[in-house]
């Protein structure tokens, strides 16, 4: 029976859904009469079937908290109410999440995710997972671009999951944050990494946990890459070791292949990253890098934290000036060669920044004036720097001043950029970084 607007009745609605229950009730005990084809028709079917039930319980939870039916019950709370009348959603937690998304659809930027749920675009738990991205996002959001970054969500969420909402993270705050919560969260983060001790069991086996930020994590797995692949036997047989297990042997090589090479100066690159970056991101510090290309393809990069791993590590930038318009490939050749480096190590003989002593060999080359700000790789633009020195130059934003006496920081705050608008081109008129070149012509 229709209703006066032409659309089934609530009445017919339910006394189907408790047909389908029955129906379905004794479904494992018919399924051998199906043809092996049919099998699949039926799986989606029940999917499909299954979503729209999510749903469903969704929106009549929250016709019932609208109402005042929850209030007046003796359930409690909105929690209670669901758990007593849906008992299969309370024996897996489910009853929180459904009152959570209920619950979101009172506040103004989450109730485009109550009604997603109830529409059935996207199931619970990636419902549950958008409410908690925005709320955790929101405080680091222009607040103007919140609705964009739910719809974002959602739209990520209902094809690809809870995981890749979750993912989404970082490249939202590089386009939608206040400008530099993206650099300020990865630097944040940078002071969380670290490696445990070695616990060892009664196998004689050791386990590690390794904490890694967003840079850590790219280095480590470009690293690692090209070694963890899976490697077939002489005769042809596939390589049988699980991924877990490529992976350390992966990392215990490249320990190895570092522990040989001792104090000799390096003859190779630390890792190799691409990262695509727009003109202007890459020249105003605007927005983040992506890595792509590789097992870390994806990886947002904070664009001052790219432009301190272009020192001193195989960070090719793919410059774009529109979408999908590659106008330069960088050039390793902006690297300081192996002979350079040596150099560094007897002029500087240590990590240069006032009261390091950090040994030569643990250390950076640092272009003093930055690659992508026109800086030159030759001797007179080059300093030494420890790792951790490395990131507060770039993060405090120092220059320096090379002379034959050696390298003097000036450690004011904001002291590169005063220096680099000293000398700064006619406005209007980005700096030399190679475009024009041929493709083989070497970078400055």
């Amino acid at each position: 029976m229709e209703d006066s607007r032409g659309a089934v009745s609530l009445t017919d609605r339910v006394t189907t859904l408790q047909a389908a229950r029955d129906v379905l009730s004794g479904l494992a005990e018919v399924l051998w009469q199906a043809q092996g084809a049919e099998l699949a028709g039926v799986l989606t079917l029940l999917d499909e079937v299954a979503g729209l039930a999510g749903a469903g319980r969704v929106a009549v939870t929250r016709e019932a908290f609208t109402r005042g039916e929850v209030a007046a019950s003796q359930a409690g709370s909105l929690t209670g109410w669901v758990a007593e009348h849906a008992p299969g959603l309370a024996v897996a937690g489910g009853g929180g999440q459904v009152a959570a998304v209920v619950e979101a659809g009172l506040r103004r930027a989450t109730r485009p995710v109550t009604d997603a749920a109830c529409s059935g675009r996207v199931p619970v738990p990636v419902a549950v997972a958008v409410i908690r991205e925005a709320e955790r996002l929101k405080p680091q959001l222009q607040p103007e671009a919140v609705p964009t970054v739910v719809e974002a969500m959602l739209t990520m969420g209902a094809g690809h999951g809870v995981r890749a909402v979750r993912e989404l993270r970082a490249r939202l705050i590089a386009d939608y944050g206040w400008p530099g919560q993206l650099q300020a969260d990865q630097d944040a983060a940078a002071a969380l990494v670290s490696l445990s001790a070695p616990v060892g069991d009664e196998l004689g086996a050791f386990s590690y946990r390794l904490v890694l930020d967003a840079e850590g994590k790219a280095v480590l797995e470009a690293a690692i890459g090209p070694l963890s692949k899976p490697a077939p036997d002489a005769d042809g047989a596939p390589d049988r070791r699980p991924a877990r297990q490529r992976r350390g042997q992966a990392l215990i090589e490249v320990c190895r292949r570092a522990t040989a090479a001792g104090a000799r100066p390096p003859v190779g690159v630390k890792t190799t990253l691409v990262v695509t970056m727009g003109l202007a991101e890459l020249t105003e510090r605007l927005s983040a890098g992506v890595a792509v290309g590789s097992s870390e393809s994806g990886t947002v990069i904070a664009p001052e934290t790219v432009r301190r791993l272009a020192c001193d590590a195989q960070v090719i930038p793919v410059v774009l000036g529109g979408p999908s318009e590659v106008l330069d490939w960088g050039r390793t050749a902006r690297l300081f060669t192996p002979g350079q480096v040596k150099a560094l190590w007897l002029r500087d003989q240590s990590c240069t920044f006032p009261g390091c002593g950090i040994p030569a060999h643990w250390c950076d080359a640092h272009h003093v004036t930055h690659w992508v700000d026109g800086g030159r790789s030759d001797l007179s633009n080059a300093a030494l720097l420890c790792g951790r020195h490395h990131t507060v130059v770039h993060r405090d934003r120092l220059t320096a001043a090379v002379t034959a006496a050696g390298v003097a920081w000036d450690t004011a705050h904001g002291s590169y950029d005063r220096a680099l608008n000293a000398t700064a081109q006619p406005r209007g008129r980005p700096p030399d970084l190679g475009l024009a070149r041929g493709p083989t012509e070497p970078a400055a």
